[in-house]
């Protein structure tokens, strides 16, 4: 459909396909783009990115979670959802991202990476240069989701 569509399939042989339901996760966005599905610790995360606060581009993320933090400054970045099982139901924790504003103001459609036992994610930043993949964040995860904490990009 061209709109960040998450849809789960599974097969045994790459040959033929099983379409299973989508995963139950709170409603917080018109369009999760990225949707991606990690265990780490004992827990499932659902994490994904959407646009929101970005003068040229659409804001998907939904009035009624916006409305919950009326002070916050949403913009264009990458969130986490936490669940029991690989399929949900995934529950977002306060906003759910994964970085602060203060960390990245633009960062966008990540992945985690799983080096020498550690989690780091890695995503596109967008600065007056242009757009270019990131340094390697080390994370946090825990149950309200994944994090970067700040310390980790002062840091470096």
């Amino acid at each position: 459909t061209r709109r960040g569509t998450v849809g789960l399939a599974k097969s045994h042989d790459m040959r033929n396909w099983e379409i299973l339901p989508p995963l139950e996760h709170d409603r917080i966005a018109e369009e999760m783009e990225v949707p991606q599905v990690y265990f780490i610790n004992g827990y499932y995360y659902f994490m994904f990115c959407t646009l929101s606060g970005h003068a040229t581009l659409p804001d998907l993320l939904s009035p009624e979670f916006k409305n919950r933090f009326p002070d916050h400054n949403f913009r264009c970045t990458d969130y986490s959802m936490v669940g029991r099982s690989p399929f949900g139901p995934f529950h977002i924790h306060g906003t759910g991202e994964i970085l602060t504003e203060a960390a990245a103001p633009w960062f966008y459609a990540s992945q985690l990476i799983n080096f020498k036992g550690e989690w780091f994610l890695l995503g596109t930043i967008q600065d007056e240069e242009g757009s270019k993949i990131s340094d390697p964040y080390p994370i946090t995860a825990n149950e309200t989701g994944i994090h970067v904490p700040l310390s980790a990009i002062r840091g470096k």
